[in-house]
């Protein structure tokens, strides 16, 4: 899993989550990723309209990693992060449209326009299109 905060929220965001892992409530054995990006202006992008850092976290495909994972969204929801798009997330239709606004349906309308039959949707892409049906 891996989020984009605000730069200027990223250590604070950075100590839950480590205070998350101390915690011992869930067995995590991998180390967090921490990282600056720059602002950028895709409609969908992580790093839309602001400085960011990402902070990604993991566990070994052996271990459960939903709670640990939803425990951690959490607290990256809570800083207004925004989820890698190619990483997990348990976040819907509705939850990405009142982060992105505006550029939220500009893809979608665009995604519709260009690819009428979603065959460049992959499964995640279309689940979240399902949803809004």
């Amino acid at each position: 899993m891996e989020y984009s905060i605000p730069y200027e929220d990223g250590v604070a965001c950075f100590k839950e989550i480590r205070n998350l892992i101390l915690s011992k409530e869930h067995e995590v054995f991998w180390p967090v990723e921490y990282r600056t990006v720059a602002a950028d202006s895709g409609w969908i992008s992580p790093s839309k309209g602001r400085l960011t850092v990402t902070i990604s976290i993991h566990q070994g495909l052996d271990q459960p990693h939903e709670p640990f994972f939803r425990d951690a969204e959490d607290i990256f929801r809570s800083y207004d992060g925004r989820p890698h798009w190619g990483k997990c997330n348990y976040l819907t239709f509705s939850d990405f449209a009142l982060m992105y606004a505006e550029g939220w349906d500009s893809f979608w309308k665009v995604q519709r326009d260009l690819d009428p039959e979603g065959l460049f949707l992959n499964s995640y892409l279309q689940s979240l299109c399902d949803q809004n049906r």
